[in-house]
């Protein structure tokens, strides 16, 4: 992405500042180096596990999601209302570009950007549209065996994150499930647990 109308500076501010609500997960790729087209910067996360990482349909990826890059764009324009973000989908200023939407997935299995990270994840989960991972474990570990299924059906990517951090009384239940990846989780923290 390149960066015109602004400085090095704001970008290095709203990054800061996307920070406080993302627990300090996003860096740059590289520090943002002026050339003839701008600033290039590319934003992406320090743990591709945490909040703000964009992942496609089998992995979590090193990149920054499509709501950290909204984020940051919406603060750039508040500490320079002039800037201009151009990126390889569109032209991006205060009044124009910022979300809009698009396919990162195939015509035969779409997945849209802004589903292509664990925001929505987090904010269901929560109830908190940022919350801290803390946060997210305490809530799966006070839910229901009914309420973790209904996560694993809708979020079979966040198996891992869900059944390592629920119930330990709901665990069992799952030893059944036909998904063998889940009953390796499960196997391997009940395993871990009767070792302690």
């Amino acid at each position: 992405m390149h960066a015109t109308h602004s400085t090095v500076e704001d970008l290095i501010a709203t990054l800061a500042l996307i920070n406080q609500r993302y627990f300090d997960n996003i860096r740059f790729y590289e520090n943002p180096q002026r050339d003839r087209g701008g600033i290039h910067f590319r934003l992406k996360v320090n743990n591709s596990k945490g909040i703000g990482s964009a992942f496609s349909r089998t992995k979590h990826t090193g990149s920054a999601c499509w709501h950290v890059h909204g984020h940051f764009f919406e603060e750039l324009f508040k500490i320079n209302p002039t800037a201009k973000v151009i990126s390889a989908k569109s032209k991006i200023t205060k009044g124009y570009g910022n979300w809009e939407d698009y396919n990162v997935g195939s015509q035969a299995e779409p997945l849209y950007a802004s589903e292509a990270c664990g925001c929505d994840f987090y904010e269901e989960v929560s109830g908190n549209a940022t919350p801290s991972l803390e946060d997210v474990t305490q809530a799966l570990k006070a839910m229901s065996a009914e309420r973790i299924v209904d996560l694993l059906d809708s979020y079979r990517w966040h198996g891992t994150l869900i059944l390592t951090h629920c119930d330990e009384k709901v665990l069992p239940l799952f030893i059944n499930e036909t998904d063998a990846k889940l009953i390796a989780i499960v196997g391997k923290r009940l395993r871990s647990r009767r070792a302690a």
